[in-house]
Formats: C-alpha cells, structure tokens, sequence
C-alpha cells in the first residue's frame, strides 16, 4: 500500500550481514568527479553479490508477482560512495551525484532497491523522496521546469518531503520514474555509502531471479525504448501477460 500510495516503501529486511560479507569482496574505486567513487565491480562479481541479497530478498520477490503479474528480475547491482563538496544553489552547475530532483527517463517497468553500507543521518547526504501523490503540488510549489530549474530552497520541511535515513542493511524500493528523488550533499567530513539494485519486470516468467549475467548487457532497451511504436508494442505485450494470469 505504502509503494503504491508513495512510490517507495521501506522493505521488512535488514541486510547487515550481507552488506558486510559484501564488503570483504570490494577492492578498488574509480573517482568519477570530486564528489562520487564507483566501485569497480565487474559482471560476475555483480552475479554473485546479486546471489548473497537474492538468499534473503527472494520470498519478497515472489509475492511481489501478485502485484505486477510478473516476478521482477535483478538485472543490475551497483556500490558508490558519495563525497560532500560545495555547490552553488544558483547556479545551474552541472550535477554530481544527482544532487537535483528528477525522475528517471524509463517505464515503469524498471524500479530500484537502495540499501544503507552504513547508518545514515541527515549529515550524510540520504536520498530524498517527494511521495508520488503530491507530485503536481511539488512542481507548483518550487516552479519546477526541469532538474536544472526550480527554487531548490523551498522544498525544506514539507509534508510530502521523504529522507531516507536508515540503519546500515536498511532497504527502500522505489519506482524511479513516478517520484521525484535526488541525493543530498553529504555535510564536510561526511560520505554515504551505499548499493543500487535494478530490477526489471520481465513480459514473461523468468525461472531464475538473478539474471545480471542474462540482461545486464540489454536491460535498458527493455525499459527506455527509442520510439513510440516500441512502446506500445510494450504495452501490449504486458497486456497480453495481465489476461493469463487472469
């Protein structure tokens, strides 16, 4: 009910023992700006950190299948840490680390899991969520035209503002393409560590839920097509897979 009236909802699973078995395996980082390291994961490193959260997220997996008439698959599995730097409100710069509201460009087909590699608190940046039913009342309220124009210092202490703080292994899913989110700059001194996990909703029954190996490489064309016509062949296809399963 929470994902469906917000757009994201907090999942009833701590994973601190796999983030912390996961963090034994990461070695290196690649710093792409002053403010964010990618860690250097490569494709079979993903497939099996995708294995460790699967063992714990799986039974989540299977009854959310009751909710989209199709079981979603883990197609991507990505760690970074954030680092704070200062930025200029008024100024359109470039962002960082995402530090701007926006949705992304996909169909809803596509969500995203975040889970804490530490405690955070509003010091370290955490993500921000508008809840999807006040999506027009933000835009009117901050004179939203796009992530590079609205008055970004009048979203403070609103109602329908959602930070994601949390303990480390705490989870939130969300639906990337129905809310408004950004990251926040972490406060000097301060970094934010944390792991993205994609998931894509298959148009058919797919046996094996990681299957980074499988769509890593083609994901992106099943959830961000290039033109209209591909689109509705889309719809149509998950229409067809609503009628069997009814």
């Amino acid at each position: 009910e929470d994902f469906e009236n917000n757009g994201f909802s907090k999942l009833d699973y701590c994973f601190s023992d796999e983030v912390d078995e996961i963090k034994k395996k990461l070695s290196s980082k690649v710093r792409l700006n002053e403010a964010r390291e990618n860690y250097d994961i490569s494709l079979e490193q993903k497939s099996q950190f995708a294995d460790i959260i699967i063992k714990k997220l799986n039974p989540f997996l299977f009854n959310l299948e009751k909710y989209y008439n199709s079981r979603p698959v883990l197609v991507d599995l990505n760690v970074w840490k954030n680092h704070s730097f200062k930025k200029d409100l008024n100024k359109n710069d470039k962002d960082l680390i995402a530090e701007s509201f926006h949705n992304d460009g996909y169909l809803c087909n596509y969500l995203k899991i975040h889970i804490n590699f530490e405690d955070v608190d509003l010091n370290k940046g955490p993500m921000n969520i508008i809840k999807k039913g006040f999506n027009k009342k933000f835009r009117n309220d901050v004179n939203y035209l796009g992530r590079s124009s609205y008055d970004k210092d009048k979203i403070e202490n609103k109602k329908y503002l959602y930070r994601n703080t949390g303990k480390k292994g705490d989870a939130l899913m969300f639906d990337p393409t129905a809310v408004f989110h950004c990251a926040t700059i972490p406060n000097k001194n301060f970094t934010r560590t944390m792991m993205e996990i994609i998931l894509y909703i298959p148009r058919k029954k797919i046996e094996h839920v990681n299957q980074i190996l499988n769509f890593n490489k083609k994901y992106k064309s099943l959830t961000k097509p290039h033109s209209i016509k591909q689109v509705f062949a889309y719809l149509q296809q998950y229409k067809s897979l609503k009628l069997r399963k009814n």
